[in-house]
């Protein structure tokens, strides 16, 4: 039974995976540029997905890269205190 779990969570997961990839893909170079919340989003989806895959989490290597930033300093748009650099 839990082997069936397992299996139905990364599905949906690499199924989720496949539809960031898409909407990256489909969005027009003109929203990327209009509205950074677009590429912030992105960023950010990707960075987390990148971690959150990494077993275990304490060997994580970011291969995109950011600091980390005081929530007074985050540029607009930005989400969680991880900007890009």
């Amino acid at each position: 039974m839990i082997e069936v779990i397992k299996e139905s969570i990364w599905s949906q997961f690499g199924a989720a995976i496949d539809t960031l990839t898409q909407v990256i893909t489909l969005i027009p170079q003109s929203l990327w540029e209009q509205n950074t919340r677009y590429f912030y989003m992105a960023y950010h989806t990707t960075l987390m997905m990148d971690y959150f895959l990494t077993i275990p989490p304490s060997h994580f290597e970011a291969t995109l890269p950011y600091k980390i930033t005081e929530a007074s300093l985050v540029p607009p748009g930005v989400i969680g205190d991880m900007v890009p650099e």
